[in-house]
């Protein structure tokens, strides 16, 4: 069980062909997908998952958030053993990522991000490559209809589950 796992990792990128896990140092992972394509639902349950696994060892942080915008939208923070940890689900104004992005790495100084990208709206992940690279962060893409062909049916909590355990 424990390799398709790693395959499931390799698929997304997230593991080189020896099943060594890509570097997460300086490094801002994006889900990128269309509309409707699961990206804040799997970011949601990527973070629920992370705050099980480093039980106290997280903080929520928060923005003024227009009303027009859902509450749903998780941003927290993670002191993990390697670094921290920044994940943010809104991804689809430009506005609201940047401010994210730049307290994550300019303030709060994460090592490692994570967000999302609609590419119907290119001017959000045009946000996060330049922060990233204002900042010193590589950007890593992780596709939607990827994880959506990898996965069964309706079943994205698969993907945040794993990527969570074996790769966070």
């Amino acid at each position: 069980m424990f390799m398709q796992k790693q395959n499931f990792l390799q698929q997304l990128g997230l593991c080189d062909t020896n099943n060594n896990p890509i570097s997460k140092h300086k490094t801002i992972f994006t889900f990128v997908g269309n509309k409707k394509s699961g990206k804040t639902y799997v970011t949601t349950l990527l973070c629920k998952y992370l705050k099980f696994k480093y039980l106290y060892s997280y903080t929520k942080y928060s923005r003024p958030i227009p009303a027009s915008k859902p509450k749903e939208e998780v941003r927290f923070i993670f002191n993990l053993n390697y670094g921290k940890l920044g994940i943010v689900s809104e991804g689809d104004q430009c506005d609201g990522l940047r401010a994210d992005l730049l307290f994550l790495t300019a303030t709060e100084q994460c090592d490692t991000i994570v967000c999302a990208c609609r590419p119907s709206n290119p001017d959000t992940l045009q946000v996060v490559h330049d922060v990233a690279n204002t900042e010193g962060y590589q950007v890593f893409q992780i596709d939607m209809q990827t994880i959506i062909s990898i996965c069964p049916t309706n079943e994205k909590e698969i993907a945040a589950f794993d990527i969570a355990t074996y790769f966070f």
